[in-house]
């Protein structure tokens, strides 16, 4: 049932959590001037990032240029995810995606898996069910096929639907029956400090690669966990879930892109894919080569894969 070809190759985004956890040196964070660029298809503009990003929740909420939907699956056997918790990642992962694109999720379906078996038979055994709407797109919180999830924070794939759907959403390289798959750990934290391998903290300060390769970095407490001190006002860190909801964003976006891994923000693809003039957002070098809190609200993912997000959508 799965085209294994460029389309349906596990996206790990190795890139985007080693730049946002445990990658060297941070990068310079300068704040970039007001501007507001229009996506060419779209009628609602889109926010521009600053250094003191507090949410991506908008100042107004005109109506949204289009819903795509989400049928919502929890591995059990990883760990459990009850329907709230769910919806809370849904909603807060729809203010991000509407902040950059105009469009939001919405959950139609919520259902529980105890299978054992792979995210795609997963994701197949949820197809014969036969549910009432047949989803743009399903996120599976799991630890993933070979814990890939979980060490990684998620991954991304395209799954042929059943027979007759059509997607409204048609990614590059994609066709109008497929799927988008989000395979994504619920609660991959970011920035964790003095946990070393272990599931508890042991230490008061960095340790073994935290805090973005920097030792003796303070941990201090935030939310529920321990986190680097030079972290703790990043957008990231700016709710309990924003890691975790921008890694949901993430993985949906990442068939919309054309390089795979290269995708990412901030590799020398992107920066050759923004200087193209490919994107309606404003490119300049001095920023978005360096600027965290960018990197951070375009959810680690090159600009241009939003702008077709926008175009793939033919309802």
């Amino acid at each position: 049932m799965c085209k294994m070809n460029k389309k349906t190759l596990l996206l790990i985004s190795t890139l985007f959590l080693t730049l946002a956890c445990n990658a060297g040196a941070s990068p310079q964070t300068e704040t970039p001037p007001p501007a507001s660029p229009t996506i060419a298809t779209a009628s609602i503009k889109i926010s521009t990032p600053t250094e003191t990003i507090p949410s991506q929740t908008p100042t107004s909420t005109p109506k949204p240029l289009g819903v795509f939907t989400l049928s919502v699956l929890v591995d059990t056997t990883s760990e459990p995810v009850t329907r709230e918790q769910a919806q809370t990642l849904v909603n807060e992962s729809s203010r991000i995606l509407y902040g950059l694109t105009g469009f939001v999720f919405e959950m139609v379906d919520f259902q529980e898996i105890n299978t054992g078996a792979s995210t795609k038979d997963m994701v197949q055994s949820y197809l014969n069910t036969s549910p009432a709407i047949i989803p743009n797109g399903i996120i599976l919180f799991s630890f993933g096929d070979n814990g890939d999830a979980k060490r990684y924070g998620g991954y991304a794939y395209t799954y042929l639907g059943p027979d007759g759907f059509r997607n409204p959403f048609i990614a590059p390289g994609a066709i109008q029956r497929d799927l988008y798959v989000g395979v994504i750990h619920f609660r991959h934290r970011y920035a964790q400090c003095g946990y070393g391998d272990s599931n508890t903290p042991i230490s008061d300060v960095s340790i073994g690669g935290e805090c973005r390769g920097q030792a003796q970095v303070a941990c201090v407490g935030k939310y529920d966990y321990t986190i680097c001190s030079d972290t703790v006002n990043h957008l990231y860190a700016s709710t309990p879930t924003y890691f975790s909801s921008s890694t949901f964003v993430h993985e949906i976006m990442h068939p919309f892109g054309e390089l795979l891994n290269k995708d990412h923000y901030g590799t020398a693809e992107c920066t050759d894919m923004m200087q193209s003039g490919r994107s309606a957002r404003r490119y300049k070098r001095d920023i978005f080569d360096r600027s965290l809190a960018e990197f951070q609200y375009y959810t680690g993912m090159c600009p241009y894969v939003f702008d077709n997000f926008v175009n793939s959508y033919k309802p």
